[in-house]
């Protein structure tokens, strides 16, 4: 669901699957967590993770057959969870025919 701290180019994917991600804190230490991956379009992602994480934190993602940096955009209190909005680095886009999430829905039409 887009939030007014969406600034996407490009439509939302819903999906789902496991990422774990990781990130220095502080006081420079390693940090790692499993999040749930709740849409993709091709400048980033959005996650659910159980740590609120600050505005321009880089972290590192890894999904199955993806292994990436990511900054975070937003990081907002959810229901359950935070809700972590994440632009991909590197002037990297995301390519369904390269990586998708395990399950992801496709709606013609639709931005998410």
């Amino acid at each position: 669901m887009p939030t007014s701290n969406d600034k996407r180019r490009s439509p939302r994917q819903m999906c789902s699957d496991f990422v774990k991600v990781s990130f220095a804190d502080q006081n420079g230490r390693t940090v790692s967590d499993t999040a749930l991956l709740e849409d993709v379009s091709q400048q980033g992602l959005n996650i659910s993770l159980n740590i609120p994480l600050p505005k321009d934190q880089d972290i590192q993602l890894e999904i199955d057959d993806f292994s990436g940096t990511a900054r975070v955009v937003y990081c907002n209190i959810g229901e359950y969870s935070y809700l972590v909005g994440l632009a991909f680095a590197d002037q990297y886009e995301w390519d369904a025919e390269k990586w998708a999430p395990r399950h992801l829905l496709v709606v013609p039409g639709e931005d998410f």
